[in-house]
């Protein structure tokens, strides 16, 4: 039982190193794919060339283009690979494709760019650059100055500053203070265009400064007020100009004060 078994593994095992080593030639098709890439026509290149009188040559090239393929040989080069060829005609068109791919790439690329910067400088929060180099420390200025007098009153003069804190248009300007400090906020979040969005900022400023000037103004003249004696006389030297009700004193800032 082993003996046939092993005769049959040993004859196994000699044909297939003689199987795996055989190369596999295809002469006709490495011919065509030669011609094909232009490389060379075959082992045998055949040309139709004339030398003295006429003479061909060779022979054989003379007879297989000129007798056997006439026609061919006097048509149209159909090579795929010449030098008016498809080849040529579609690597020309690829070129041309990619380049107007990529100019239209670098349009989409300047497209984005510029719709990035609109949006940069339209946007508000992080993205609002003029409020934090400059906008930011002119209104906290402006939001700071008057409770900083007021605090100063309060701590030289505490009745003056009860006073002051009384008065109707002292607390009007405490309202509008805030409100003004939310329009901030809101015009610091929105998106807006950036022009538009500084004009905002100068007017509510302005607005802002401009009332602050009357309030520092009443100040003064209420730190002037409570400082007289209590019996100071009203027709004595240097009580020009010194009002002792609220309404008085405001209607004295309003008219001299330049705005």
């Amino acid at each position: 039982m082993k003996t046939p078994t092993l005769i049959l593994a040993l004859s196994l095992a000699a044909q297939c190193p003689a199987q795996v080593a055989m190369p596999v030639q295809d002469k006709a098709n490495s011919g065509q794919l030669k011609r094909m890439a232009m490389h060379q026509w075959d082992d045998w290149q055949p040309t139709p060339e004339t030398g003295f009188l006429g003479l061909p040559k060779d022979p054989r090239g003379w007879f297989f283009w000129r007798v056997l393929h006439r026609d061919y040989y006097r048509g149209e080069d159909s090579r795929p690979y010449r030098a008016d060829g498809p080849f040529v005609r579609n690597y020309a068109s690829l070129i041309a494709q990619e380049r107007d791919d990529r100019a239209i790439r670098d349009s989409l690329q300047a497209v984005t760019l510029a719709s990035a910067a609109t949006y940069t400088s339209m946007s508000g929060g992080a993205g609002d650059i003029t409020y934090t180099l400059y906008f930011q420390k002119q209104f906290d200025e402006l939001f700071t100055e008057v409770p900083r007098r007021m605090a100063e009153l309060q701590r030289t003069q505490p009745i003056a500053a009860a006073k002051m804190k009384e008065n109707t248009y002292y607390r009007k300007y405490l309202e509008f203070a805030d409100i003004s400090r939310d329009r901030v906020g809101i015009i610091h979040g929105s998106f807006v265009d950036r022009g538009a969005r500084m004009l905002a900022y100068l007017e509510l400023a302005k607005e802002l400064r401009r009332q602050n000037d009357v309030i520092i103004s009443m100040i003064a003249a209420m730190r002037r007020l409570t400082a007289l004696p209590p019996n100071f006389p009203k027709g004595s030297k240097g009580t020009t100009g010194i009002h002792r009700s609220d309404g008085e004193i405001v209607r004295h800032i309003l008219s001299t004060h330049k705005f």
